[in-house]
């Protein structure tokens, strides 16, 4: 049977990146009649067969039947889907994924998020603190003024900031962006509208605008959407901004465009 004739389902693959929104962006697409989604937000099918993941499995070995079965179990062997749903945040961030993905999924379309990275350490921050991680750091402040740059990427592990060379080597496995929608995030947020018509085009898909803001389930009691906890301090930002801002800037060049950082 050849690639043109594969009787598989087309897959939309939210590849990443965490604390940028990825569970409100699964939520629209799965909402939608003609998409399929996974029963779980996070298969982490093909993170498991990579030594750098969280989850490796060294006896695990992937295949594209046992993964298409895995998007299907929850479409009820109904026909009228037009793509297959699959977000796993950490799949940008882990080296082979794409490798893998390029091997096992025909035709794949990926969603990709970022995110002010100042932010996103803040959100992770307080993620991981209510977790019981940082027992000596009382707030945020401290914990910017008392960890050096290195250490706060070390220390909040299960969120990469280097959107330009994760981005970079998708980019050349697939050749080119062509099949890559790159969503900010606050845009995202700010103008849902546009938002909707980005992702109509790129999925051929009709949305409408607006969305459900998801509060993560880690969230303070009365927590509101997007503002989970307490905002960060000018001097925080400031100290961030500055050790960030060479990858913001790499990443400017990578898109062609300035963001909003």
């Amino acid at each position: 049977m050849t690639r043109m004739e594969d009787p598989r389902k087309p897959v939309i693959l939210v590849i990443g990146e965490a604390k940028c929104g990825t569970s409100t962006v699964h939520e629209k697409l799965a909402g939608h009649p003609l998409i399929c989604s996974t029963k779980r937000k996070e298969l982490h099918y093909f993170d498991r067969a990579c030594p750098a993941s969280w989850n490796y499995d060294k006896t695990f070995s992937p295949s594209s039947c046992e993964y298409f079965q895995q998007l299907k179990d929850n479409c009820c062997g109904d026909n009228r889907y037009r793509y297959l749903l699959d977000s796993t945040p950490s799949y940008l961030r882990t080296p082979g994924v794409e490798s893998l993905v390029r091997e096992m999924v025909p035709d794949p379309k990926f969603l990709v998020l970022v995110r002010d990275p100042v932010s996103r350490l803040h959100s992770n921050f307080w993620f991981l603190k209510r977790k019981g991680f940082f027992p000596d750091a009382k707030d945020f402040d401290e914990f910017v003024s008392t960890t050096t740059h290195e250490e706060h990427l070390a220390t909040t592990d299960s969120v990469t900031f280097d959107y330009a060379s994760n981005l970079e080597r998708w980019f050349r496995a697939f050749g080119g962006r062509e099949k890559f929608l790159v969503i900010v995030f606050e845009e995202m947020i700010r103008w849902d509208n546009l938002f909707a018509e980005h992702l109509s085009e790129f999925l051929c898909l009709k949305f409408t605008p607006g969305f459900e803001r998801v509060v993560i389930p880690q969230a303070p009691k009365g927590a509101k959407p997007f503002s989970h906890y307490p905002a960060i301090s000018s001097y925080a930002r400031k100290k961030l901004h500055a050790e960030f801002s060479e990858g913001i800037n790499r990443l400017s060049t990578l898109l062609q465009r300035r963001l909003p950082w």
